[in-house]
């Protein structure tokens, strides 16, 4: 994943410039930390791995250990934030639920991409262990605010909210719902989804319209995190035939059958991505690596015939085929509670390489 945290971005001396096709732990002018998942082609800022304060010692391994906290258990909590005519389509939403609902129904299991996760842990030397209770889903109907001026509309859109905006509806939606914070037992993550026409920005002109296709983050409200993600439909504004599936494959894949095509995969395909991040590195102070600030998420996130974890980009993004071709635009690579999906793989220090399950 990607995180970029309030301000305008500033690339600190000890990091450098390079073209990605992924992820990073970046780092923002006002010290605080971001994940942020870029769009393919878009510049990558690094975050130096630091010497772990405790758990596991430092490594030969890829993703090394900060020192922070992972996540043993979570609840995600969908966000549909789609005032008036700002519309995310019924099946879409379907798509996204049920996919959170199966990854719910599997929790714990080793069947699926999730359970790659349980070798990281944390100074409590527990893993971040696959425990997922069902998804909560709140429709929000509350009005955008008023655009920022830092906030661009970009070409087809109609609306524009920045990071600042997407915290405080969080926080507003905590305090009128009496919803849980923190990074304990059942952690919630808030992933906020926003419809197609709504640009999502980052300060320093970093939006969803042209650098990212989704990020992680967190904030506070009095001494509680509050973890959270925003994965925006904006990919798929302006004709984008795939949105942010970066697989080597020209046709949009998404398994046959009801909701064949629907672009709430690839959506569903972005928050995996963010879902595994902000298990793995809550408070962005746990599992990157030390050459780029790569998140378990951002190593596997683009397919290439070569894999690269300096390039984040890898031959098992998308692998292996459990079903379907590509020619046929049906493609599937994981199972979870009986339902297909297409999403990316994990990296996995274990195996030194992106990994499906934990033991495939």
């Amino acid at each position: 994943m990607r995180y970029l945290r309030g301000g305008l971005i500033a690339m600190v001396a000890s990091m450098v410039l390079a073209p990605a096709a992924g992820a990073f732990a970046t780092k923002t002018n006002s010290g605080r930390h971001v994940g942020l998942m870029l769009r393919p082609g878009a510049a990558q800022a690094y975050l130096k791995a630091k010497a772990p304060k405790g758990g596991p010692p430092k490594s030969s391994a890829v993703l090394q250990y900060n020192g922070g906290p992972v996540l043993h258990s979570e609840t995600a909590y969908l966000i549909f934030w789609e005032p008036g005519s700002h519309v995310i389509s019924s099946t879409s939403k379907t798509v996204l639920t049920q996919y959170l609902s199966d990854a719910s129904a599997d929790s714990g299991l080793a069947t699926n991409v999730y359970g790659v996760l349980a070798q990281y842990t944390d100074t409590t030397r527990s893993g971040a262990l696959y425990q997922q209770a069902a998804p909560k889903v709140i429709d929000d109907t509350q009005g955008y605010p008023t655009q920022s001026s830092s906030c661009s509309l970009a070409t087809g859109m109609t609306a524009c909210v920045t990071d600042a905006q997407i915290q405080a509806e969080i926080s507003r939606l905590i305090g009128a719902g009496h919803l849980p914070t923190g990074t304990g037992a059942n952690a919630p993550i808030y992933f906020m989804i926003t419809p197609t026409d709504v640009n999502v920005c980052l300060s320093g002109g970093q939006c969803a319209s042209n650098n990212f296709c989704a990020y992680h983050d967190f904030f506070s409200i009095g001494s509680a995190s509050v973890l959270y993600a925003s994965v925006p439909f904006a990919v798929w504004a302006n004709g984008s035939i795939k949105g942010c599936q970066d697989d080597g494959t020209s046709l949009y894949q998404t398994p046959a059958g009801t909701f064949h095509g629907d672009q709430g995969y690839q959506i569903a395909d972005n928050l995996s991505h963010e879902l595994s991040e902000t298990i793995t590195d809550p408070l962005i102070n746990a599992w990157f690596s030390g050459g780029n600030g790569s998140e378990v998420g951002d190593l596997c996130e683009a397919f290439a015939s070569v894999s690269s974890t300096r390039k984040d980009v890898s031959a098992l993004a998308y692998s292996p085929t459990l079903l379907g071709t590509a020619a046929g635009g049906d493609l599937t690579d994981q199972l979870i509670a009986k339902n297909y999906y297409y999403t990316q793989t994990e990296w996995s220090n274990s195996r030194n390489a992106c990994s499906a399950t934990p033991t495939t």
